[in-house]
């Protein structure tokens, strides 16, 4: 996880506010919203998988919750520093949780419900593990490719 986003900021390090707004087609997503995705993705897998916490409107009032329906990213005028504080916050919460986890407890499985699929699921912490680091660095690569598509 720590390597996928040193990789991350690597690759975000040297954009400005319009580039981290600007799409490369109408139908695309900025890196901005793909930046704070990736924070939200991960805050509900711990909080609301593995915390089993159930979404709140307080919660669906944060900045990253549904970025990439809402499209307003571009009024936030966001840098990279702030993208990478808010995932970053998200981050320390992850570590927090997870420290009190032991290696034991990697196939222990987790329930969820989600609005976008039909009845309970269980995943393992192996798994959204898994996902999460996946998540991400599939992510990293569509923010690479944007990079280079916007600077073009």
């Amino acid at each position: 996880m720590q390597a996928v986003r040193k990789e991350l900021g690597e690759i975000i390090f040297d954009l400005n506010n319009n580039e981290l707004s600007t799409r490369f087609n109408e139908h695309a997503n900025s890196i901005g919203e793909l930046i704070l995705h990736i924070g939200e993705v991960e805050w509900w897998w711990i909080n609301c998988t593995i915390l089993g916490n159930k979404l709140t409107e307080s919660d669906r009032q944060n900045v990253f919750w549904d970025i990439l329906k809402n499209r307003d990213f571009a009024s936030k005028n966001f840098s990279v520093q702030d993208c990478l504080k808010i995932i970053d916050q998200i981050r320390e919460l992850t570590k927090e949780v997870l420290a009190n986890f032991t290696d034991g407890d990697l196939e222990r499985l987790f329930c969820y419900e989600t609005s976008w699929s039909n009845g309970k699921h269980g995943a393992s912490l192996r798994w959204i593990l898994h996902h999460l680091i996946d998540h991400e660095a599939h992510h990293k690569g569509q923010i690479s490719m944007t990079k280079r598509l916007i600077r073009n």
